[in-house]
Formats: structure tokens, C-alpha cells, sequence
């Protein structure tokens, strides 16, 4: 999965992340867990498995709640178009 970032500007703010949807001119607050998904799709394209890697990583949960954490946050970029 691969980021589309033509109508999406977004910045670091006290380490979670805020997108600016150009599109809507709405501000969208990622939490933390959502925040270190963004960047690791900014890195580039990433499987579904390489985010619940990094979740795993970064916050020591188990790979079902990561699992979980995943499928909601792709589901909600892609509903907003933010993912190809």
C-alpha cells in the first residue's frame, strides 16, 4: 500500500502527526500508534504485515491487537482516499 499524497500536507506536532486534507481543508489528528504507521508509509509502500511489525516494535503489544490496529487505520485511509 502506497500513500497518495497529492492533496495531503501534514506535520510533526509533540510527536504525533496532523494531516491538512487539502481537498476538504480539514485537519485530521493521528494518535501515536497512527502516527508511527504514517511515517512508516511515507518511508514508501508497506504490506499490512510490515505495519503490525512496527506497531509490535514500537509499542510491545501482541500481534492480534496490532493486527486490529492496522485494519482500522488502513480502513480509515482508505475510506478518505488517502491510500493507492
Amino acid at each position: 500500500m502506497q500513500l497518495r499524497t497529492a492533496d495531503v500536507s501534514w506535520r510533526d506536532v509533540d510527536n504525533d502527526v496532523v494531516l491538512l486534507d487539502e481537498r476538504t481543508w480539514k485537519y485530521v489528528h493521528l494518535n501515536a500508534a497512527a502516527s508511527v504507521l504514517w511515517r512508516a508509509l511515507v518511508e514508501g509502500p508497506q504490506s499490512e504485515t510490515d505495519l503490525e511489525s512496527r506497531l509490535v516494535d514500537e509499542f510491545d503489544i501482541d500481534s492480534d491487537r496490532a493486527r486490529d490496529d492496522v485494519s482500522d487505520f488502513v480502513a480509515q485511509l482508505r475510506s478518505r482516499e488517502y491510500v493507492e
